[in-house]
């Protein structure tokens, strides 16, 4: 099932209930020649740096929300709860490897973040169009959001969320929703009102997935046959190579691993008043929350692997232009699912990697 979203000043942009979907029908179509895949941005911006050890701030923990009813204990926040992690402990550099690091260690981690967002952002402007990111990408995610909402709402569409959502958050939340299905409980959740959505952060994985799909990957094969430079919201993984190797060496290693695939992840701040209801089987209502809060939402790309994947190749007659020479153009491939609300995943994530770091 699709629901469809007019842009009218952009053209209509198909978005199913679950994605926000860049596909050839009823989209802007990219002349041919196809754009190049991204690559490393060109300087002046900055390039991560090579070998940074990495400081970590410490994260912020908090107890699960307290069960509410029976054995339900769905993982939403409420208006009178702390974010799951206040401060997030961002990779920052304090590596002497090379000049790129030198100048970013002696830098304050929030102006590190600025200029992560600004190399990521520009990446991802490349990679599809300055007129599609962020403005056609917001206004297609404030409208994927309401429809998550509605999914979980009783009687919750699962089937939609399983297309809605990655398979990891998925997982997570299906066993809650069955819960308060086997209980005869319902809930209802509400976005009343967007006031405003802005850009959070955009990570970016370059590589190939099999090395960057995971912090610490505990692959002993991965481990021996690659290298990851992390930085802040940058991750590259590269063939390893000798201790000895140059600076130009490792340098050309970045750029091709920019042809062997990339993937995004964007976390959207909505400033949004949300309901939050859960009523017993008795329709007792056990939890009633209308708060207005921030609503952290991450949007995960596929992955490209090799990075050309991101443009999917169409003739004339595909387009329905009725031109019958074949000629090819290029279009977005792209299809966005939700990773995760509220750093859900991304707090466990962030607390199993400092247990093994341990």
């Amino acid at each position: 099932m699709k629901h469809e979203f007019s842009h009218a000043s952009k053209g209509t942009i198909n978005l199913p209930i679950f994605i926000i979907n860049r596909s050839p029908i009823g989209t802007r179509n990219y002349s041919s020649p196809p754009q190049p895949p991204p690559g490393p941005p060109s300087d002046p911006s900055p390039t991560p740096p090579l070998e940074p050890p990495g400081v970590r701030t410490p994260v912020e923990s908090l107890p699960p929300p307290q069960k509410t009813h029976d054995s339900i204990t769905f993982p939403w926040l409420h208006g009178n709860q702390l974010p799951r992690i206040i401060n997030y402990p961002y990779l920052i550099s304090n590596s002497r490897k090379s000049l790129t690091s030198q100048i970013l260690s002696l830098l304050p981690v929030f102006l590190q973040h600025k200029i992560s967002m600004w190399v990521t952002a520009k990446m991802l402007k490349g990679a599809t169009s300055s007129s599609y990111f962020p403005d056609e990408f917001l206004a297609g995610a404030s409208y994927a959001i309401r429809q998550v909402c509605a999914a979980f709402s009783t009687p919750s569409d699962l089937e939609a969320l399983k297309q809605m959502f990655t398979p990891k958050l998925y997982d997570h939340f299906v066993t809650e929703l069955e819960k308060i299905s086997s209980e005869k409980s319902s809930i209802t959740i509400e976005i009343s009102k967007i006031y405003n959505a802005k850009i959070h952060d955009i990570w970016v994985n370059v590589g190939p997935q099999k090395a960057t799909q995971k912090r610490l990957s505990d692959d002993k094969e991965i481990q021996k046959n690659y290298l990851i430079i992390h930085w802040m919201t940058i991750r590259i993984g590269i063939q390893r190579g000798d201790e000895k190797e140059s600076y130009t060496e490792r340098k050309a290693k970045v750029s091709k691993a920019f042809s062997d695939g990339i993937g995004f992840k964007v976390d959207v701040n909505f400033d949004a008043d949300i309901i939050y209801s859960l009523k017993s089987s008795e329709n007792q209502q056990l939890i009633y929350d209308q708060v207005r809060r921030p609503l952290i939402v991450r949007f995960e790309s596929p992955y490209f692997e090799p990075s050309n994947k991101i443009f999917k190749k169409i003739t004339s007659n595909e387009t329905g232009s009725g031109d019958i020479n074949e000629e090819e153009d290029s279009v977005m491939n792209w299809n966005w699912q939700v990773g995760d609300i509220d750093y859900l995943l991304e707090k466990e994530d962030l607390e199993s990697e400092e247990k093994l770091e341990t």
